[in-house]
């Protein structure tokens, strides 16, 4: 698989997790803000995994 495959599944499990983790905002919180806070996430992540140096 190609390091932007991986990356891809990375994104994709983290955002995962952290759409998981918002259960414990109360929900009407969860519905007001909780689209924004994964997008804002998955954008972090994206721009994180472009930072690192390439190896090899």
């Amino acid at each position: 698989m190609s390091r932007q495959g991986r990356n891809h599944w990375l994104v994709v499990w983290s955002v995962r997790l952290y759409r998981a983790a918002l259960v414990v905002y109360p929900p009407a919180f969860r519905r007001e803000y909780g689209t924004p806070m994964v997008q804002v996430f998955r954008d972090a992540c994206r721009e994180a995994l472009r930072a690192l140096p390439r190896m090899g």
